[in-house]
């Protein structure tokens, strides 16, 4: 909401980074743009009071939390026990298991020191992120991708592979948690918004940039 973003749009986001790129010409085989290609902008600024911020938390994440935790019971019925035949692979149930923090075994294997997550919203967000992605992998910092779109999670594990693409964790301390510890990223770039406070938080907490 607009009142949660003024109260903690500028704190949260400290020492991160929000990227958006103009989508490539080409595909993903191109060569990547210079770097005025890209629109870069580090978000930061003052910070807000302790009762700004506590006011925020009631007002969107004591809410999400509930809801989250509230539709657990009946999501894991609904997308997981009543098809117990699914392959492991099934997106719908692989999301349920990702967005609580349960990755795949073998997401994260063979992971290096420099692995930057890079999480996209949706498909428009992949399309942008492109060139970005190109000249993280040239350089050599390998990318593991999140996104919450069924469409964006088939274009990244067809690029990447199913052990480097994921969905993002529900935005709450032990999801977030899990996560974190498992991929264990450099850094974190949020293409377009980064409105995950709890994410960004512990992110932080972790020297993570």
């Amino acid at each position: 909401s607009r009142s949660w973003r003024q109260a903690n749009g500028r704190s949260m986001t400290e020492g991160h980074v929000a990227v958006e790129a103009a989508p490539p010409s080409a595909g993903p085989g191109a060569p990547a743009p210079s770097a005025a290609g890209l629109t870069t902008q580090a978000v930061g600024g003052p910070g807000v009071s302790w009762r700004e911020r506590a006011a925020a938390w009631w007002r969107y994440q004591l809410p999400y939390a509930a809801l989250a935790y509230a539709y657990a019971p009946i999501t894991l019925t609904k997308r997981v026990l009543l098809h117990p035949r699914r392959a492991k692979r099934d997106l719908m149930v692989r999301r349920f298991w990702d967005r609580w923090g349960w990755l795949a075994p073998d997401v994260g294997n063979g992971a290096g020191h420099g692995r930057v997550w890079v999480h996209m919203n949706s498909g428009g967000e992949v399309l942008m992120a492109q060139a970005l992605l190109r000249r993280l992998e040239a350089s050599g910092q390998a990318c593991w991708c999140s996104s919450d779109s069924y469409d964006a999670q088939g274009l990244l594990r067809a690029w990447y592979g199913h052990t480097r693409v994921f969905f993002p964790p529900w935005d709450t301390a032990l999801p977030v948690a899990r996560v974190l510890r498992r991929v264990a990223p450099r850094a974190l770039v949020f293409v377009a918004n980064a409105y995950f406070p709890t994410w960004l938080t512990q992110a932080r907490r972790r020297g993570r940039r």
